[in-house]
């Protein structure tokens, strides 16, 4: 493989899909928060709140993969640490693998103590996974050198294993004033 000059991309198409994703997601995250705002209790309706923060998780999550892919195809500073400062853009990249981590794991221990794990763990997993194999074909190319049984076969498997996640029946619940309510609460 070949490895990327500093200060670029490996794949042409990834500044693009991440300015539009981390777009998004900044979009995702003041949804998800508003309601922290004292005048905007009920800006925006449960449903929103409830596909807010599984989007997010699964976003913030599969962003990050695409800097752990591309930092792969980027040539290392040769003296580290002190090397960081010679090359911005892999340093940007590592601190980006970082933010993304540790944002992911803010929105599991939100979406843990906001939602029922059993609802909210496959939801957001189908969504990272389901971004994931769209970032492997539309950003990276990866089903272009495939057979086209091959890609048909893999694409769906992918399908198959999203529906899987989407099917997993979570307890019924209900979000009442924000607290959640079991049937047996009821």
């Amino acid at each position: 493989f070949s490895a990327a000059m500093a200060g670029e991309f490996h794949h042409s198409q990834v500044a693009v899909y991440l300015v539009m994703g981390l777009s998004i997601l900044a979009i995702l995250l003041v949804v998800e928060h508003l309601e922290a705002l004292p005048w905007c209790r009920s800006c925006v309706s449960e449903n929103v709140y409830a596909f807010a923060l599984p989007m997010a998780t699964g976003l913030a999550y599969a962003l990050e993969k695409v800097f752990n892919t591309e930092i792969g195809f980027l040539k290392p500073p040769e003296r580290m640490p002190l090397g960081l400062f010679d090359h911005p853009h892999w340093a940007g990249m590592v601190v980006a693998i970082g933010a993304l981590g540790l944002l992911d794991f803010y929105l599991n221990l939100r979406g843990a103590k906001r939602m029922p794990v059993q609802a909210f763990a496959p939801l957001a997993f189908a969504l990272g996974t389901s971004l994931q194999y769209f970032q492997s074909i539309a950003v990276f190319g990866e089903l272009q050198h495939l057979s086209p049984v091959n890609a048909k076969l893999s694409v769906l498997g992918a399908s198959m294993s999203l529906l899987g996640a989407l099917t997993i029946k979570p307890p019924r619940f209900w979000l009442l004033g924000r607290e959640l309510v079991h049937d047996d609460e009821i």
